[in-house]
């Protein structure tokens, strides 16, 4: 962001030392020379903020008050009125580390077609070419099978917080930390986290099995080989 304000800054600049020396040319009068020097710094913002768009604020999860066929009730829409302005695409940015809006813990995404669904291929492994979407376009399928009237992302995320260890989460978040060597599962040494439930403990080196009922925050929890 600190770049993207530095070239604004510098094309402002730029449309203004040239917007002054055509006026000193041309010798029109003082309200002329402010008029087109607003305008030119105006159309070269917006140039520039073109060609390099900001995404603006998001939302993850069940959105209340929003229906399959993408009708938000009049709350929910006052709240999308106020994020969408700070993107460029005048539209909010929506992800759910996945490729398309599912359904999670029951309750299943809906989006309005003021709404950019973000892809992620949540870990590093190649994504299935049948799972994704056409960027770019709107009315694609979920996960679900149904319509969706927010228009997919053009920019495809991956590898969710690749350089963070984490935790897993659930039962066991904040204590384990890594998953279970092979000597630990081989001597029954390798307990199970669980989304959901009471307090639950890891084994003495911060180990569990985090991926059948479980899952980690991040990418960075799992090992991956070399190339």
């Amino acid at each position: 962001r600190v770049w993207k304000a530095a070239k604004l800054a510098l094309t402002a600049g730029a449309a203004a030392g040239a917007a002054v020396l055509l006026l000193q040319r041309g010798g029109t009068s003082g309200m002329a020379q402010k008029r087109l020097i607003k305008g030119s710094v105006e159309a070269l913002i917006q140039e520039a903020m073109e060609q390099d768009p900001n995404w603006g604020c998001g939302l993850v999860g069940a959105l209340p008050g929003v229906t399959q066929e993408g009708h938000a009730n009049t709350e929910t829409q006052r709240l999308i009125d106020g994020i969408k302005g700070a993107s460029t695409f005048k539209k909010v940015s929506y992800w759910n580390w996945n490729l398309a809006p599912q359904t999670e813990e029951g309750e299943e995404q809906h989006l309005t077609s003021e709404f950019i669904f973000m892809p992620e291929q949540w870990g590093v492994g190649p994504v299935e070419a049948k799972y994704v979407r056409q960027a770019g376009e709107a009315n694609f399928q979920d996960s679900n099978g149904k319509p969706c009237p927010a228009t997919m992302g053009e920019i495809f995320l991956g590898s969710n917080e690749p350089d963070i260890i984490g935790s897993c989460m659930g039962d066991m978040f904040g204590e384990c930390k890594k998953s279970c060597s092979p000597a630990a599962v081989a001597s029954g040494d390798c307990p199970a986290a669980h989304l959901h439930g009471p307090q639950n403990h890891a084994n003495s080196q911060g180990e569990c099995n985090c991926w059948q009922f479980s899952h980690a925050t991040g990418a960075g929890f799992w090992p991956v080989k070399g190339c």
